[in-house]
């Protein structure tokens, strides 16, 4: 299985603030930082043909994965946890 963690933190530069990790038994994990939840659709949707799983962290609310889940055409199941700023 593989799964990417998208950040949303201000500031995030999404070619420079990642990090994939290869898991022994196959499939990998990507950490990716995004500066806003536009950004995060964007790299959720360049990296759906891969994924079987996408969470969404740092975001407002649930609001936010709508267009996550849009930019993936609900191919890939999105989890999504949020704070209120």
């Amino acid at each position: 299985m593989s799964e990417a963690f998208v950040i949303v933190h201000e500031g995030a530069d999404p070619g420079r603030d990642r990090v994939v990790r290869t898991k022994a038994g196959g499939g990998r994990t990507t950490f990716v930082g995004v500066p806003d939840e536009g950004a995060a659709a964007e790299v959720a949707g360049k990296m759906a043909g891969g994924l079987q799983l996408i969470e969404l962290y740092g975001g407002p609310g649930p609001e936010a994965a709508e267009p996550v889940i849009r930019a993936v055409d609900a191919s890939v199941p999105v989890g999504v946890t949020g704070y209120r700023r």
